[in-house]
């Protein structure tokens, strides 16, 4: 059975990590995760080239936005570790995959997963879908030590057929 999920509010989940804290890890400014005007985008259209824009601004507090500039097939999950908030503009485009072959538990390989998310950032993902993940579409791990308010938005994001969840957070 084809599972298909339209999730088409700008705030879609908001998580509270651990206990309350007087200040959040990240910035909880909406504006921050929408619009980057004072900081730099890179635009990309393969899967080498997506890891590489993720890698650099999981690193770069001036890079805040990667654009997709086509579809992009996976034979490995997209990584972010960072606790910088990170905007995702799909342009209407699709990550498909990873697709691997089954190895573990329930047959669903560790590293399945489209997007990895980690560091506890804010992410907002716009006008993409993501399908084909052995495992799940997005997964979010904010980690044991992060502490108050992290943001994960969704506008215009697709789903769908994907082998777990579409959105998973721990």
């Amino acid at each position: 059975m084809k599972q298909f999920h339209r999730l088409s509010s700008l705030a879609i989940a908001a998580f509270v990590a651990g206990a309350c804290a007087d200040t959040p890890t990240t910035p909880t400014d909406d504006a921050s995760l929408t619009s980057a005007p004072d900081f730099a985008k890179v635009s990309v259209s393969d899967e080498a080239g997506l890891q590489a824009a993720l890698a650099e601004a999981s690193g770069s507090s001036h890079i805040r936005k990667v654009e997709l500039d086509g579809d992009v097939a996976l034979t490995a999950p997209l990584t972010y570790d960072s606790d910088l908030p990170l905007f995702i503009d799909g342009n209407g485009n699709t990550i498909t995959g990873p697709n691997l072959a089954p190895g573990s538990d329930k047959g669903i390989p560790s590293g399945a997963d489209a997007l990895v998310l980690l560091g506890g950032g804010n992410v907002h993902l716009e006008d993409l879908t993501i399908r084909g993940a052995r495992g799940n579409g997005v997964f979010m791990d904010v980690g044991s030590e992060a502490r108050g308010m992290v943001r994960v938005s969704f506008d215009g994001v697709t789903l769908a057929d994907n082998g777990l969840s579409g959105f998973w957070m721990e």
